[in-house]
């Protein structure tokens, strides 16, 4: 899996906005993005390229926080080549 034009913007209020796109090939092991500080209030893995009907899937990502850092993972998922994201961070 690959992530591309990663891109971080603020949204004011201590709200920021981390987005950009994923490809991936079957089998291959899952790409994260880490979040440095904040809690994650929303995260949005949009496939762009499926062969599957996808509408609003759990198994897309997965959030873990290990002392200060917090991850998201973005899991490659059968029949999903390749897509965007968003996630909503603050502080």
């Amino acid at each position: 899996m690959a992530l591309s034009n990663v891109k971080e913007v603020s949204l004011g209020g201590g709200m920021r906005m981390i987005y950009g796109d994923y490809v991936h090939t079957v089998g291959a092991a899952a790409d994260t993005v880490a979040v440095a500080s904040g809690k994650v209030y929303g995260c949005q893995v949009n496939p762009q390229s499926t062969s599957e009907i996808v509408d609003a899937r759990g198994d897309l990502y997965s959030v873990s926080t290990t002392g200060a850092i917090t991850t998201v993972t973005i899991h490659c998922v059968g029949g999903i080549a390749a897509g965007t994201f968003h996630i909503l961070v603050g502080n």
